[in-house]
């Protein structure tokens, strides 16, 4: 079923998936509300904390004392979280222009600098979306990436993970030889996110 969806996903226009996902998100915002009540408990910590340092946008400065922001913010991070998944769906589509289309790089010079193929590198990003993006870019440039990841539970869907991430140079490592694994490139010369 999930092959099938990526297939479709990756076949299908990008404007009307999202518009999708973004309904599935509204969707299951109503349909698991305990989760909703996890990430409103999550978001009110995290937005009280920024305001009270002076820090955040407006909409998060006015979570942080605004139920009704905050919810604004929750449904948005159920509607952001079904557009990752839809990212993952349609990772095997991208190419390196469709990425470079999508992607602005503040400072191009430093990161041509960096991202040279047999250089080993150790790239840090962070989690705050799809991962698939910056791991992308950074294999479309180099190569092989090597990649720690979490290992899923269901071995069918790790597999897809594996599968449909190596199309483009990215080798994932579970977490238990992630260490080895990543020193073993570096020393090879291979990047690693």
């Amino acid at each position: 079923t999930l092959m099938a969806a990526s297939w479709l996903a990756c076949r299908l226009p990008e404007g009307p998936l999202v518009r999708a996902a973004e309904l599935a998100g509204d969707l299951w915002y109503r349909l698991a509300p305990e989760r909703a009540a996890q990430a409103r408990r999550n978001l009110r910590r995290v937005c009280g904390s920024l305001d009270a340092a002076g820090r955040g946008s407006p909409a998060i400065r006015a979570a942080a004392s605004d139920p009704r922001a905050l919810e604004r913010l929750v449904r948005s991070a159920f509607r952001h979280n079904a557009r990752y998944y839809l990212e993952v769906a349609r990772t095997p589509s991208v190419t390196r222009e469709s990425l470079d289309a999508r992607l602005d790089i503040d400072t191009p010079d430093l990161v041509a600098e960096a991202v040279v193929p047999g250089r080993a590198a150790l790239f840090v990003g962070l989690h705050f979306g799809s991962v698939e993006l910056p791991v992308l870019f950074l294999a479309f440039r180099v190569g092989t990436t090597v990649t720690p990841m979490q290992t899923v539970e269901d071995p069918g869907l790790q597999a897809w993970f594996e599968r449909t991430r190596g199309v483009n140079g990215v080798k994932l490592v579970g977490l238990r030889e992630a260490r080895r694994t990543l020193q073993d490139a570096l020393h090879n010369g291979i990047p690693v996110g």
